[in-house]
């Protein structure tokens, strides 16, 4: 047929390279894509971040054995947007977490905080412990059972 374009996507062969700099995978003719599979996920990421994490931490929840009844469009108000997490979530020790206030219930409408990873993290080693006054009065008679169990300081890490 004479004057009729065939796209270059037409012609091309499949499998071929992808197209993204620097990958070595292959687009596959069911993609439909240019891009392979591992770059296409990267891609949607990128492009739909509050749903990526939505989903990460429903198949997180999943793994560990936990109730997981919150919708996208609860997390995406509460969680993603109306506490900041979208700016700030990441993995320093300032970045912000999803916590669950109550271990036993899961993920479920309510049970939700969102905390630095710091705080988050001194939760799981310190979960009993109403305050800081309360912390700190814990370490000092630890660190003074640990004084009378070795008086010279053996076996402990910086001991004197």
């Amino acid at each position: 047929m004479k004057g009729f374009n065939v796209s270059k996507r037409a012609k091309t062969k499949y499998p071929h390279k992808c197209a993204t700099k620097h990958c070595r995978g292959l687009a596959t003719k069911s993609s439909h894509s240019n891009k392979c599979s591992k770059c296409r996920g990267r891609q949607w990421r990128k492009n739909h971040p509050a749903k990526a994490h939505y989903h990460d931490l429903r198949n997180r929840a999943k793994q560990r054995g936990h109730e997981f009844t919150i919708s996208f469009e609860y997390y995406h108000t509460v969680v993603w947007l109306g506490s900041g997490y979208a700016e700030k979530h990441g993995k320093t020790k300032e970045s912000l977490s999803v916590d669950r206030i109550k271990n036993h219930l899961g993920y479920i409408p309510g049970n939700l905080q969102v905390m630095t990873v710091s705080e988050n993290s001194r939760k799981r080693f310190v979960p009993y412990f109403k305050n800081k006054a309360d912390e700190d009065a814990a370490i000092k008679e630890a660190e003074r059972k640990v004084r009378e169990a070795f008086p010279n300081g053996g076996g402990v890490a910086g001991g004197h």
